[in-house]
């Protein structure tokens, strides 16, 4: 009789104990999510608040500059195919 009482009180101990050490861990990962999901609010929150300085970054610009430069609206000079090949 008290043989089965004690398996009885182990079993229920062990039971008890793990399913203790489950709940902090489900606690732990909750938290993860949480802190996880915060940083990606705060990301973006920082991106949202950046829109309008780029908005006025833009609107700001000259008119002038929408044209291309004639710098970088010709084509770069041809090099002859003598240059491109190893010395020998």
């Amino acid at each position: 009789m008290f043989k089965r009482v004690r398996w009885v009180l182990a079993i229920l101990a062990l039971t008890l104990m793990a399913n203790g050490c489950g709940y902090n861990a489900l606690q732990q990962m909750e938290e993860g999510v949480f802190r996880a999901w915060s940083d990606v609010e705060s990301n973006l929150q920082r991106r949202a608040d950046l829109i309008p300085n780029l908005v006025a970054t833009v609107k700001a610009t000259p008119a002038t500059s929408s044209r291309p430069s004639r710098r970088w609206s010709r084509p770069a000079p041809r090099r002859p195919a003598s240059t491109c090949l190893p010395r020998t």
